[in-house]
């Protein structure tokens, strides 16, 4: 006795290779601006540490003394400098699970059929 299927349509399956495919191609896009973002950020942050410690040795500030006695504007770009490659960093790490989590609702909200 032999077992036949008949009347299988290939378009369901066409259809959920077609959406893996477009999920794998979302996915290498996310991972390269994640790593884009977080060598930004973490270059941004390092820059701003060394222009720190530069600026403190110029000026003949003690290891202990903050940067008050600094230029304000000095001190200002490289607080946003800082601030910046921090806010990089924290978005390159959650910008891959934010666009995941963004993918399986509309996947499962059935708005690829």
């Amino acid at each position: 006795m032999e077992t036949v299927i008949s009347g299988v349509a290939q378009t369901g399956s066409v259809r959920v290779n077609n959406l893996a495919m477009l999920e794998a191609l979302l996915n290498i896009y996310v991972n390269g601006i994640e790593i884009l973002l977080i060598a930004f950020g973490a270059l941004l942050f390092m820059t701003a540490l060394y222009r720190r410690r530069r600026a403190m040795r110029t000026h003949d500030v003690p290891a202990g003394a903050s940067l008050i006695c600094l230029k304000r504007n000095f001190t200002g770009s490289i607080g946003w400098q800082a601030f910046l490659g921090v806010g990089l960093l924290t978005l390159g790490v959650n910008i891959p699970g934010a666009i995941n989590r963004a993918w399986e609702g509309l996947r499962y909200a059935n708005l690829f059929q």
